[in-house]
């Protein structure tokens, strides 16, 4: 059990649980289902008033000496599966946002018009880096998918 912003919360059977308290009822605890935010697919919850991803209170429920309120570039939680609802603690992990941003299905590669080839790029902290021109978008994929393995290995 853990407190959280003035609440009492758990973590079992793959859910969070938060103790309701009062004094005219015994307390029980009760199920933070939260809800899905459609514009950005991460569920959220509402723990005394506040709003919370629910992955960073799974991750926090356990991990309770982790900082989930330091919202710095070094301190995101990432879905390892790349899964924004599935919340299971063995798939999340701490990360900086540039490892965050590697985990994304982008596929490094585009067609050229003008060119009339496969171009692949790559980002690496902050910069646009350039793998080159390709006849074939699987040579292109490649080179993209190398790269990935070189720059962002986590």
């Amino acid at each position: 059990m853990v407190l959280l912003n003035g609440k009492k919360l758990k973590y079992e059977e793959g859910k969070i649980w938060l103790l309701r308290e009062t004094k005219t009822k015994p307390s029980y605890w009760f199920e933070l289902k939260g809800s899905v935010d459609i514009s950005n697919g991460y569920r959220r919850v509402k723990i005394n008033y506040k709003t919370y991803l629910y992955h960073r209170v799974v991750y926090y429920l356990h991990n309770d000496g982790w900082k989930i309120h330091d919202s710095s570039m070094d301190n995101h939680i990432d879905h390892i599966d790349r899964d924004r609802l599935n919340n299971n603690i063995e798939n999340l992990r701490v990360v900086t946002n540039q490892q965050n941003h590697f985990n994304t299905n982008a596929k490094g590669f585009s067609f050229h018009k003008a060119i009339g080839k496969y171009e692949a790029r790559i980002m690496v902290s902050g910069e646009d880096n350039y793998l080159g021109l390709f006849v074939d978008e699987e040579d292109a994929r490649q080179a993209y998918v190398e790269a990935k393995k070189i720059y962002h290995a986590m």
